[in-house]
């Protein structure tokens, strides 16, 4: 991380306006091997090779957060192995850290391990120390302390299963078992930061905590994660769990933790909900299986859903808004009818009738509230989506809306619209691709069953001496050499391998076909259910608008007869205003969902980005 980046991130935390929203998320052993084309355990095991993969991602992105930046890491072995557990490591996929608590009294034979001498972890300081010069010149700097949490330590050591039944059936033995673990991670974390000094911050993972409910994190969770934050003074303290982050978020604050990694199965909306917006967030595009695994469809399908949700908080913000004025005009015409009915009351108004105005007075003023706090709400949606420093949800600053919901009517075209569904949805691109390469699978498997005739021809040059060196020099002359021509030629009996693998390829085929077809017609009942939405939506809008017309001239008329402003009038013209309230107010909201009915539409075409003028741009070596 470069010294710019890291004082955008210290800016981040301390609640600075920025010009615009960082893009950062955490790079490890998962996606990057497979990203440079290299194994994992060749990324584990060669110092130059994990050097030079990271350095390739931060000079592809050089504007991104790779968090924590150059991480020496041997994936979730590196503290297990400190206490013992033996590790297995495999080509292609992580390594694994067996278990090595059989019982639960085992928990007292243990001892806390030496960071400096015991497991990995010298590994990893040494990595560390060895390309710190090369990586200073790279304009970075090593920034966090890295470790694995400690109740996800103590599921290696026990196994997940065992350590999660272990908080009820022996609390104690856990306990004690997490302590020592704490202990270690306090001394890793320690150790770091004296071997670099340019370590100003903690990154600790833990994702076991999101197996816990709100008592179990309490009691088993947060003491001990509190005293990791703790292990030195940090600016930055960052935590990872992306399994449930519901329990852990309200407490972050709490551990010291101001910048929190979650899953993506979490919105934005509802993480700064929970964590109170006290912390900064790192979310919410997975990047793992979209932004590394996934393909340029996978990235567009997951900016156009989260546009759609802006669009759609925007417009309820609309809604919000414009409910506001109905409303306030309703209290408004209320207490104009109670002061009349007041001042009446000694004459011929009932006082159940006044009883009456006051309770229907009572329930406008609370609905006059909650518009007014729904318009806060939707407000601090919409600024979740947004994500932008410059707009706090705790801040209030408003949010005025400019533009209007549509109400002039959309040409459409039920075909037309199913065609640029078929030609743009980026799932349907995914799946020809499959079909071609399941295709072209085929045809390799066809090849494979043919005869095999192959035409050889080798050349031998001999040495022939008494010794080696006489038979090494006769070598070098050229003077017995030996020629083989032929011709081979292979059919096995039955072919039952070649065929077997065709006839797979060809089930391959069908499959994807199959799966082609599949997504054509969800594609098509999508489109076909925002087509008629929309068009309810539409033709629903002038009956109602002619319902609001008809209403606001039966109130007017009632209004302007001021010679029978008797009781009893009096009581249809509240009516009246009721009911015109809640024309104007089903008008409202079909003007909205008609405006979201159009966004949906354009999401169901896949043309959501153009709708609303985002460019997705290629690097340069991808055009």
């Amino acid at each position: 991380m470069t010294n710019k980046q890291w004082q955008l991130l210290l800016d981040l935390i301390e609640g600075k306006q920025l010009a615009s929203i960082p893009v950062g998320f955490i790079i490890d052993s998962p996606w990057i091997p497979g990203w440079v084309g290299i194994s994992t355990l060749d990324y584990f095991t060669s110092d130059t090779l994990w050097f030079e993969a990271n350095l390739k991602a931060v000079r592809e992105f050089p504007e991104v957060l790779f968090l924590p930046g150059f991480w020496s890491e041997y994936g979730m072995c590196t503290e297990p192995s400190a206490f013992g557990a033996k590790c297995t490591w495999h080509e292609k996929e992580l390594p694994f850290a067996d278990k090595i608590i059989y019982s639960i009294d085992e928990i007292d034979r243990l001892s806390c391990p030496d960071p400096q001498k015991d497991g990995l972890a010298p590994f990893v300081l040494k990595r560390l120390s060895r390309y710190r010069t090369q990586i200073e010149a790279q304009g970075h700097a090593i920034r966090f302390a890295v470790a694995r949490g400690p109740l996800n330590v103590a599921s290696f050591l026990m196994g997940t299963t065992e350590f999660l039944m272990g908080l009820r059936t022996d609390p104690e033995k856990i306990h004690k078992l997490l302590s020592l673990i704490t202990e270690y991670l306090c001394r890793w974390l320690q150790v770091q930061k004296a071997a670099f000094d340019s370590i100003d911050g903690i990154l600790v993972l833990d994702d076991i905590v999101g197996f816990c409910g709100e008592p179990d994190f309490i009691e088993f969770a947060k003491p001990y994660l509190q005293q990791v934050f703790n292990a030195f003074r940090a600016a930055v303290k960052f935590f990872h769990n992306d399994a449930d982050g519901r329990v852990c978020a309200p407490h972050l604050p709490d551990l010291g933790v101001n910048m929190f990694n979650f899953s993506f199965l979490h919105t934005l909306t509802e993480m700064k909900e929970w964590t109170h917006n006290r912390v900064v967030l790192v979310g919410n595009l997975p990047p793992r299986d979209t932004l590394a695994l996934g393909s340029a469809e996978d990235v567009y399908r997951q900016v156009q859903e989260t546009i759609q949700q802006v669009e759609q908080a925007y417009w309820q913000l609309v809604a919000a808004r414009r409910n506001l004025p109905v409303i306030a005009e309703l209290v408004a015409q209320t207490e104009q009818v109670l002061r009349y009915f007041e001042i009446r009351a000694a004459f011929d108004v009932q006082p159940v009738q006044v009883a009456n105005t006051r309770a229907r007075l009572a329930g406008r003023r609370a609905e006059l509230i909650t518009s007014i706090n729904q318009i806060r709400d939707a407000e601090a949606q919409l600024k979740a989506l947004i994500n932008d420093p410059s707009l706090p949800i705790p801040d209030d600053a408003a949010i005025i809306p400019t533009d209007l919901p549509a109400i002039d009517a959309v040409v459409l075209n039920r075909l037309v619209e199913i065609k640029t569904a078929l030609d743009n949805r980026p799932e349907l691109a995914q799946a020809r691709a499959a079909v071609q390469s399941a295709r072209t699978g085929v045809t390799v498997a066809n090849n494979q069953r043919l005869p095999r005739l192959d035409v050889l021809f080798r050349y031998t040059v001999n040495g022939l001496g008494g010794n080696p060196d006489a038979a090494f020099d006769e070598l070098t002359e050229n003077d017995f050499v030996d020629y083989l021509v032929g011709v081979q030629f292979e059919w096995p009996i039955g072919n039952r391998a070649a065929e077997a693998v065709y006839r797979q390829a060809q089930l391959q085929l069908a499959q994807a076909i199959a799966a082609v077809k599949q997504a054509i017609e969800r594609v098509v009942a999508e489109v076909d259910i925002a087509y008629r939405n929309l068009d309810t939506r539409y033709r629903e809008m002038l009956p109602i608008a002619a319902a609001v017309l008809a209403e606001a001239d039966n109130l007017r008329a009632i209004q302007q007869r001021a010679d029978r402003r008797d009781p009893t009038f009096l009581d249809l013209e509240l009516n009246t205003q009721t009911a015109l309230a809640q024309s104007r107010r089903s008008l409202l909201d079909t003007w909205v969902q008609y405006s979201i009915g159009i966004v949906n539409l354009e999401l169901a075409k896949g043309t959501l980005l153009v709708y609303d003028n985002v460019r997705l741009e290629p690097r340069q070596d991808e055009r």
